[in-house]
């Protein structure tokens, strides 16, 4: 859905998904720098989207708690979309268990 959201929001060339992102760069207060592969990305925003086991919120916000179980359980299925002008794309479903 995030992912959706986003791309029908975003030109195709201000979105990145599947890059590994190991940290953040907040070194100059208005802008983020993202290090990954062979370069480097500069934006006002960033969303990272990495799962509850998330490496860039224990650097981003050290002093977080971090996930708290909620009495739900969520299921993840990992399928392939493809679209009319001939992007393709992964997809991942979702069902909760209560």
């Amino acid at each position: 859905m995030l992912q959706r959201l986003l791309r029908a929001a975003l030109p195709s060339e201000r979105l990145i998904v599947g890059a590994e992102v190991t940290s953040v760069d907040q070194s100059v207060p208005s802008r983020v720098r993202i290090p990954f592969g062979h370069g480097a990305l500069e934006a006002d925003l960033v969303v990272a989207a990495d799962r509850v086991g998330s490496r860039l919120r224990s650097e981003l916000l050290p002093d977080h708690a971090g996930p708290v179980y909620n009495g739900s359980t969520v299921l993840h299925g990992i399928g392939h979309i493809a679209f009319t002008d001939g992007r393709a794309d992964g997809m991942r479903c979702r069902g909760r268990l209560r």
